[in-house]
């Protein structure tokens, strides 16, 4: 199975990396 991650912010103070981040573990535990 392929899965894409889309991750935005809507401002500059904002950091897409620990979205990122958080995502890519979730998808690990869920499998």
């Amino acid at each position: 199975m392929m899965v894409a991650l889309y991750v935005r912010v809507s401002t500059q103070e904002q950091n897409p990396d620990m979205q990122k981040k958080a995502l890519l573990e979730k998808a690990e535990r869920e499998g």
